[in-house]
């Protein structure tokens, strides 16, 4: 069955992956701050980076994002 891309951002289904490797935030935080505050799907971040005990990537991509 194909959906319209307009069911697919309505639905409660809908999840966006989006995966960068290392040096890729700057890109995805453009995303991020592009995006409608009312997105209604799911995103899932993969984001290659160095190895770190602690990491703000949480609080730097809340930033970008409405």
């Amino acid at each position: 069955m194909r959906h319209d891309e307009n069911d697919a951002m309505n639905s409660k289904e809908a999840v966006v992956v989006m995966r960068a490797s290392y040096g890729g935030l700057p890109p995805l935080c453009r995303i991020l701050a592009a995006l409608p505050s009312d997105f209604a799907a799911a995103i899932f971040i993969v984001l290659h980076t160095k190895p770190h005990p602690s990491s703000y990537l949480a609080d730097v991509l809340g930033r970008a994002a409405r």
